[in-house]
């Protein structure tokens, strides 16, 4: 019974210890009922959490990636900005005429990743209290500003249990950058370069598709400047024109938009309504016979590869 006891004063203790490492008397003052619920779940994934520590500094947490870098999640700050924000969305939804919050609330958490020092202070576990040269922030957001910004710190525990599975891009670049900075301003510049030439190319592509729609606007002006003016023709001036200027009749004289063919095709349909039919089953037929040949090649193919197979 005594041992039981002593354990519970033992988990009583801890529970003390790492819920004022977390946060701060001042914070814990200002704190609400949500965020101080959520911060019953983080303190108890703290302790029974083999991978986070406390650390380096007040209010944050820490955990290993592999032996050269570490993670660190400043859980005060990312309070702060959760109750900051719910706030100023509070009193844009008091604005007169109903505007709308900002995205500048939308949930911030203070992850950062670093390469401890090999040299220099240490702190009572032995680690280094600084990273080697500048914190390496990475820009991570939650969900939404109406979850309590310590649930979604309590899921950084239990995601770095499992050891950091699909990390967002802004992780691994900080990562990278804390690992190796040569390595990472490469990879910057890489794809600062490709954004570069994807833009050009999508704007090669959307001159392009414009130039296009320009090209057939051109020629659907033209093909209508040319049939008001066949229309205007009489009859004695429509046959003269049609005599001395005939072309052969085909299928795709329109999608040509070539003058001349669509005039002669606009006279033909006026002299001989039924032109433009002919010439309509005539592509029809040039079409229809193409699709039996290649009906008639593949037939072919099957069989002699079956006789080859036979052999």
């Amino acid at each position: 019974m005594r041992t039981r006891q002593v354990k519970d004063i033992e988990l009583r203790d801890e529970w003390k210890r790492i819920d004022e490492a977390l946060i701060s008397p001042e914070l814990m003052a200002d704190l609400p009922q949500p965020e101080c619920t959520a911060l019953t779940l983080l303190v108890d994934a703290m302790i029974n959490s083999p991978v986070c520590d406390l650390g380096p500094a007040q209010g944050q947490i820490m955990a290993r990636v592999d032996d050269e870098i570490a993670i660190i999640l400043d859980v005060e700050e990312t309070v702060r900005n959760r109750i900051s924000r719910n706030q100023q969305k509070r009193v844009y939804r008091n604005l007169p005429g109903g505007l709308a919050a900002p995205e500048t609330y939308a949930t911030a958490m203070e992850i950062f990743a670093f390469k401890p020092s090999d040299t220099g202070p240490l702190d009572l576990q032995g680690r280094a209290k600084f990273p080697n040269g500048a914190k390496f922030p990475a820009c991570v957001h939650g969900p939404k500003a109406s979850i309590p910004a310590l649930d979604d710190c309590a899921s950084f525990v239990y995601w770095a249990e499992a050891g950091f599975p699909n990390p967002p891009s802004t992780i691994s670049d900080a990562i990278m950058h804390a690992r190796d900075p040569v390595a990472y301003r490469d990879a910057l510049d890489l794809r600062i370069r490709t954004r570069r030439e994807a833009r050009r190319l999508m704007r090669l592509r959307q001159e392009l598709t414009l130039e296009i729609q320009r090209a057939k606007q051109r020629k659907e002006e033209e093909a209508e400047a040319e049939r008001q003016r066949i229309m205007s023709l009489g009859w004695r001036g429509l046959i003269e024109e049609h005599r001395n200027n005939g072309l052969p009749i085909t299928g795709d004289d329109m999608l040509d938009g070539r003058r001349s063919d669509i005039s002669h095709m606009l006279r033909e349909s006026l002299l001989d309504p039924e032109a433009r039919s002919r010439a309509r089953d005539k592509s029809r037929a040039a079409r229809e016979s193409q699709e039996n040949l290649q009906q008639k090649r593949f037939y072919r193919n099957v069989r002699e590869r079956r006789n080859d197979e036979n052999e």
